[in-house]
């Protein structure tokens, strides 16, 4: 495997070749390259050769929450349930199989050597990877050839190539260099209750106000969220549904009176076709390549409910009007002071076309600093169905894993998902991995010993907990262990991560707790030198722990 300064090398050399002016500077590289002629190509390669053995093993991040691979370079298993590279964000049509696509960091392992290539911003433009089967990788900044003029400068978002013998360290580093460049926004750790889990879209006020009943008598449970089903259509917000009486001013009322805080889901950068807002204003959506208003459901995956769906485009000034409005009503009429942010990821789609020429991404991250301007000061926005890199420095959580679904299948796939983000929570935002269910629903059926890797999951996130049962199902024990759970997390300081990514130390002044875990085919064992009680027995444990597939062990001193 080659070295980070031999990366580091080639890159620049690369972009010398290129005529680019590159600046080096502690492992990172920037450059910039005036545009003399019309540039036809969509992207400028930094790297092209093979950087290892078809057997190194590497991890790579999606451009969206639902994409990540991981593997060798010749056996790529996929993480995400919809890589941004296949059906449905990819139409059939734009597929390669010649090729892997990752985004923002890739991470090399091969022995005791670890290679990481990462980007430390994403304020224009996008990092992208291609990974070959023989261990060529492809390395490129997305320019999005549309968005850049004759005499206009490109100047590169920032590059960095780091090695270590830890990953553990490497992703420290990493995490330490994202944070020089983009100003986190803090928060604390968000807690309450979800109504998307037990009701989906069919809420009424009455099922809120019976579940806020319930909630008052369990602990440390702050935010009531009405997660979608509030609104006629997806893009007109504030024309509520007869299910909500005076424009959700009394439920609001109702929710703040007894001690708790609302939260709103909202869909900020898309609207559904059979909304006013689409069918009075289309010049506020944005176009495909060929000039066209095209629905989402013609280039990429088309949404899930309420189709179609057209994306909003922020460069115009009437946009960002009307999502001020809404969120204006939301934070000063209502008070509230939570927002779960879904269906980001249609707000930077790389075939839109905005009608100012600025490029997907800033598009996206356009539309949140309008949001911020509104709310910012003194709540918090939860990304959701986001690109994770434009995100950067503009909300303060993100989910970082599927919707929850009660069985074994999609409980292991949450955590294989999580593993590879936990080192995201408190360092870019705080990590969000969907709502916490400790009950069967109708037909996601789980077994006892799949709760406990759900658990597992969501004690590891070390993030928001939000509860996605309906509460009359929450039993004495099930308070004790959100308790003891949101105990850990407010004591942790410091999570350690292995290098093969299967145990982490959360460490806190109070307590110690260890999560082990098996994802592979073949039984693990893992050792444990000191004595320490059973998260979910109580029962002391020390020695070897022997763990077959899909099997979790998570012991603590609490």
């Amino acid at each position: 495997m080659l070295t980070a300064v031999d990366v580091l090398e080639k890159i620049k050399k690369n972009l010398e070749n290129f005529n680019a002016a590159v600046t080096v500077n502690n492992q990172e590289i920037t450059f910039k390259k005036f545009i003399s002629s019309k540039i036809e190509n969509e992207e400028i390669v930094l790297f092209d050769e093979v950087i290892a053995s078809s057997n190194t093993t590497y991890y790579a991040e999606g451009f969206q929450m639902l994409s990540q691979s991981m593997g060798t370079f010749s056996n790529i298993t996929e993480i995400g349930r919809c890589p941004d590279d296949k059906e449905p964000y990819k139409k059939s049509k734009f597929i390669t199989n010649e090729y892997k696509e990752g985004y923002n960091y890739i991470l090399l392992n091969e022995g005791r050597e670890k290679l990481l290539i990462g980007a430390l911003s994403c304020n224009k433009y996008q990092l992208k990877f291609r990974i070959y089967n023989s261990g060529r990788l492809t390395v490129v900044m997305q320019i999005f050839s549309h968005a850049n003029k004759l005499a206009d400068t490109i100047e590169s978002e920032i590059v960095t190539v780091l090695g270590a013998t830890s990953n553990n360290e490497l992703l420290k580093s990493f995490s330490a260099r994202i944070n020089r460049y983009n100003k986190r926004l803090f928060a604390q750790k968000p807690s309450g209750w979800c109504s998307w889990y037990c009701y989906y879209e069919n809420i009424s006020e009455q099922i809120i106000k019976d579940n806020l009943r319930l909630m008052k008598h369990i602990d440390n449970t702050k935010y009531v969220l009405i997660d979608d089903g509030y609104q006629k259509h997806m893009g007109d917000w504030l024309d509520f549904t007869n299910k909500f009486s005076n424009n959700l001013q009394d439920l609001i009322k109702e929710i703040k009176d007894a001690g708790k805080e609302p939260g709103i889901w909202v869909a900020p950068f898309i609207a559904s076709g059979d909304s006013e807002l689409f069918r009075k204003n289309k010049e506020y959506f944005a176009k495909s390549r060929l000039g066209k208003l095209e629905d989402a459901g013609v280039n990429t995956y088309e949404g899930w409910r309420d189709l179609p769906w057209y994306s909003l485009d922020f460069s115009i000034e009437e946009v960002r009007n009307y999502i001020s409005r809404v969120f204006s009503y939301f934070h000063d009429v209502l008070n509230i002071r939570f927002y779960k942010l879904d269906a980001c990821y249609w707000g930077a789609c790389e075939h839109l076309v905005f009608k100012s020429g600025i490029t997907p991404i800033e598009n996206y991250r356009l539309g949140l600093k309008t949001i911020l301007d509104v709310v910012g000061k003194d709540s918090i926005l939860l990304g959701c169905n986001a690109p994770f890199w434009p995100s950067i420095g503009l909300v303060h959580s993100m989910r970082i894993s599927d919707d929850v679904i009660r069985n074994k299948d999609r409980f292991i796939q949450q955590l294989n998902e999580l593993r590879h983000r936990t080192w995201m929570n408190e360092s870019l935002w705080i990590n969000d991995p969907d709502c916490m269910c400790l009950h069967n629903y109708k037909d996601q059926i789980a077994d006892p010993e799949d709760f406990m890797m759900h658990v597992a999951t969501i004690l590891l996130a070390n993030g928001s907990v939000f509860l996605g049962d309906s509460l009359d199902k929450i039993s004495p024990n099930n308070k004790k262990l959100i308790k003891r759970i949101l105990d850990i997390h407010k004591d942790c300081i410091d999570i350690n991560i292995s290098d093969e990514f299967d145990s982490f130390i959360l460490q806190g002044n109070k307590y110690k707790t260890r999560i082990f875990f098996n994802l592979d085919s073949q039984r693990k064992t893992f050792s444990l030198k000191e004595e320490f009680k059973d998260f979910f027995t109580g029962k002391m444990v020390k020695g070897d722990l022997t763990l077959d597939y899909g099997k979790v062990m998570v012991v603590s001193n609490i």
